[in-house]
This record gives C-alpha cells, structure tokens and sequence, in this order.
C-alpha cells in the first residue's frame, strides 16, 4: 500500500518538518489509548501505566547517555523519550550501529531516570505506526512550491 499526501506550508516550515510535526502529535494523542486492549476487573488491572505527556516529550540528551548511543539514535531521528519507548528491542537493535551495549546502556539510563517501558509486558510488532512508512518526496514537494510561486 502507499499514501500519498500533499502537504503545503506558507514557508515557515519545511513540508517534511510540517508532516514530522503532525505525526508526533497525532502519535502523542493516540498514544493515550495505546494501551486500551480491553476493560478489566476493578483491582485487577495489568495494563502498563501510560507516561505522562511531559516524561513522553523528555528529549533523549537528558538521559546523559554516551555518545555513541546518542548519536545513533540522532540519526535515526529519535530525539524523545517516547519515541525510544514505542519502539521494541529488535527495532532498536536495527539502528545502524546501535548494538547490544547502546541497549543495556538506553535501558540502564531510562531506570535510573525512573522511567519504565509501559510496553515491556505487551508483544510489539509491525502493528504500531512506522513513521520511517511516511515518506515525502522533497524533489515533487519543491516542484509544487515552485508552481505556487509562479
């Protein structure tokens, strides 16, 4: 399947910035019913606990991990806190250069912050939205730009 989206801005911002945007917040408000599966027992509930939005939006630098890892995840374009949390252990082992030890060293600074993967007792798979999906062809969104200035 393929989406194509035509997105135009007034200039301010570029068109992959604008759609980079919206996607983290429409994943920022979905995110609040992530972990709806299904209504439970009063007191039995075993549903992670969801993050508060300021924990989701923490940027990574603040976990002070090495640079290594952090430049990984920079170029991978994971700069929240959430962003890491949504993703599984094999997604983030696919990171280019990104291996076990940037895993055991994320895991190790996300616990020392206090911060638990609501997801670690849930499977993840290809269910959740794969923002690197979305693609913007900048060549056609710069061709339409253009045609607007003319």
């Amino acid at each position: 399947e393929r989406l194509v989206l035509e997105i135009w801005t007034d200039g301010a911002v570029t068109p992959l910035d604008a759609i980079q945007e919206a996607a983290e917040g429409l994943v920022n408000h979905f995110f609040l019913f992530s972990n709806m599966d299904s209504i439970s027992e009063p007191g039995t509930d075993r549903s992670p606990v969801a993050l508060s939005p300021e924990t989701y939006q923490t940027p990574i630098e603040r976990l002070d991990l090495s640079p290594r890892t952090m430049n990984c995840l920079k170029r991978a374009h994971i700069g929240k806190v959430g962003e890491v949390l949504q993703m599984s252990d094999q997604d983030l082992l696919k990171i280019r250069n990104f291996g076990e030890k940037s895993l055991t060293e994320l895991r190790e600074k996300l616990a020392e912050q206090g911060i638990t993967n609501p997801y670690t007792e849930m499977e993840t798979d290809s269910d959740a939205l794969d923002l690197e999906a979305i693609a913007v062809d900048n060549a056609s969104v710069d061709d339409s730009i253009k045609e607007e200035e003319d």
